[in-house]
């Protein structure tokens, strides 16, 4: 007969075998939550960085290689900011370019702390031109200081986007009478014209400003101030007649003489020819069609065209031997008015 188990120990396997069937019916304790880690090649904001091709493509010289990756990352969006800031540090002037080409279709508040940052700080000219557009076109004012500072770069084509950028930005007396005196005298011509045009906008301008509380008001008396007496001065040809053409945008007159003078020698730089023959077309009289009508024989077409413009504009005001001098003119002619060559 087989040997049985004391009591006591029977009762002890019992228990032993309750527990770890208790413990079997338990449900199982989950692992630790992960924690969370950027995957390899995204950006902080978990844009996957499969654009690794097109970052490099930016700085393709094949303009089809180029305008393909920007699109690219245009198309994702607002963070598409993450994804090229580093070629504004590392990337060639192509590269950089292109970068702000993608920031310009954006439109992103959030890149003018970047943008800041290069017009401030790149070495190539045309990315603080380009960078400097960008920023008028955002309208921000947290790039006011930077757009001001500008129109003092020692490069023209920078300038040149300062000045295009003021008409959005610029508030301050400096950068009004900055803007006037590269209106008038700054070389080459091209930072001039855009200073020009920014004044006319800001004298159109109503919207509020914290400096100055008129800036109407201050543009045209900056404008006061330094082109009358470069308007009528022994400088150059050239300058008087920026200073006039800055004086016609208040309604001043007083410039006249030195329009009448650049429009019967046709000596000025071609850049800025056709704006005393505009102005002449507003403002002039019976006296200036036998330089016009000269000026019609001009072997550059904008120059001809221009002079055209203002005969017509004369004659519907009546003023004697403009249409006849219209009529005698054998070259291409202007089918409607021509709108003011000021961008």
């Amino acid at each position: 007969m087989p040997r049985l188990a004391p009591p006591s120990s029977l009762v002890a396997l019992l228990v032993t075998l309750a527990g770890i069937a208790a413990c079997s019916s338990e449900a199982p304790t989950p692992d630790p939550a992960p924690t969370a880690v950027r995957a390899p090649g995204t950006t902080p904001n978990g844009v996957a960085m499969q654009l690794s091709q097109q970052l490099k493509d930016l700085g393709s010289r094949n303009d089809a290689v180029a305008v393909a990756a920007i699109d690219a990352l245009v198309a994702q969006g607002p963070a598409a900011l993450d994804v090229v800031t580093p070629v504004f540090e590392q990337g060639s002037e192509t590269a950089r370019e292109n970068a702000l080409e993608v920031l310009k279709e954006l439109e992103l508040p959030d890149s003018v702390p970047l943008l800041v940052k290069v017009l401030g700080r790149d070495d190539d000219p045309d990315v603080r031109y380009e960078t400097a557009i960008l920023l008028g076109q955002l309208a921000d004012p947290r790039a006011r200081e930077v757009i001001e500072a500008t129109l003092r770069d020692r490069e023209w084509t920078a300038r040149t986007g300062a000045a295009r950028a003021c008409a959005t930005l610029c508030t301050s007396p400096e950068a009004v009478d900055r803007l006037v005196w590269m209106a008038i005298f700054d070389q080459p011509v091209q930072p001039g014209i855009w200073a020009r045009s920014s004044l006319v906008k800001m004298l159109k301008s109503s919207a509020a400003a914290p400096a100055p509380a008129d800036p109407p008001g201050q543009v045209r008396a900056a404008i006061e101030r330094a082109a009358k007496p470069a308007a009528s001065g022994t400088g150059s040809l050239e300058t008087r007649v920026r200073a006039a053409l800055l004086l016609s945008d208040i309604g001043d007159t007083s410039g006249i003489p030195a329009l009448r003078e650049a429009v019967a020698q046709q000596g000025l730089d071609a850049k800025v020819m056709p704006y005393p023959l505009f102005v002449l077309g507003q403002i002039g009289d019976a006296s200036d069609v036998p330089a016009l009508s000269a000026a019609l024989a001009n072997p550059r077409p904008e120059v001809s065209a221009f002079a055209y413009d203002a005969l017509r504009r004369l004659a519907a005001k009546n003023q004697p031997g403009a249409a006849e001098a219209m009529a005698g003119f054998q070259g291409p002619k202007p089918a409607k008015e021509l709108k003011s060559p000021l961008p």
